[in-house]
């Protein structure tokens, strides 16, 4: 999935669709990503979890970037990513009979200092693979000498129904504000606000 969408970015950009090309990178991005945490890495179910919780609240920490390899495709970045956070314990007690387990003393919950030591060390590794995923979409293209693209091709890139933006707007917006508000989603919330007044704009038009 990571390599289809990473060959459309580069071909959304090749054919000047800017908003598009990074739409694609960004979610193969989201797949990159996801394999720092422990849970997702190694296919645990979860309701929340303490890793996710724990990055959001080292946001000031500061932390140096990882060097790792490079990778011919986006799927080895992704598993070079994955196979090293499988070594990581992962917080099993956030589901139904994980919570029943840990009820009967079969499993225990995860240390906050632990799950900080965890990050600690992921979240360099994925910034550093991140790095590499970006390098390898400038060398499949060429560089313009600015990237442009207004909000209105942006929401356009998003390929969803414009009668489900506003609700998933507003469902980003809640998780900002669940998770910690403009302190720590200040720049997410703006964009919201920004992609709610242009897709009123597109309506009104």
């Amino acid at each position: 999935m990571a390599n289809w969408h990473f060959k459309k970015a580069v071909a959304e950009h090749h054919a000047g669709r800017v908003a598009s090309a990074f739409v694609q990178l960004g979610r193969v991005s989201h797949l990159l990503t996801d394999m720092a945490c422990p849970v997702h890495a190694q296919s645990v179910f979860h309701s929340t979890d303490p890793f996710e919780w724990c990055v959001e609240a080292m946001k000031s920490e500061s932390l140096e970037v990882a060097d790792v390899p490079k990778g011919r495709r986006p799927s080895e970045l992704i598993q070079g990513l994955a196979d090293y956070t499988q070594s990581f314990v992962a917080e099993k007690t956030n589901n139904p009979w994980g919570a029943l387990m840990e009820q009967f003393g079969m499993r225990t919950k995860l240390k906050t200092d632990l799950v900080r030591k965890q990050a600690q060390e992921l979240i360099p590794k994925a910034a550093g693979y991140t790095i590499r995923l970006f390098q390898m979409f400038l060398e499949e293209i060429e560089i313009p000498a600015r990237w442009n693209a207004s909000m209105a091709e942006t929401l356009h890139a998003l390929q969803m129904p414009p009668q489900i933006l506003p609700k998933w707007f507003a469902q980003v917006t809640r998780f900002c504000h669940k998770h910690g508000g403009r302190n720590y989603y200040g720049e997410i919330l703006e964009l919201m606000e920004e992609c709610r007044s242009e897709l009123q704009n597109l309506h009104d038009s």
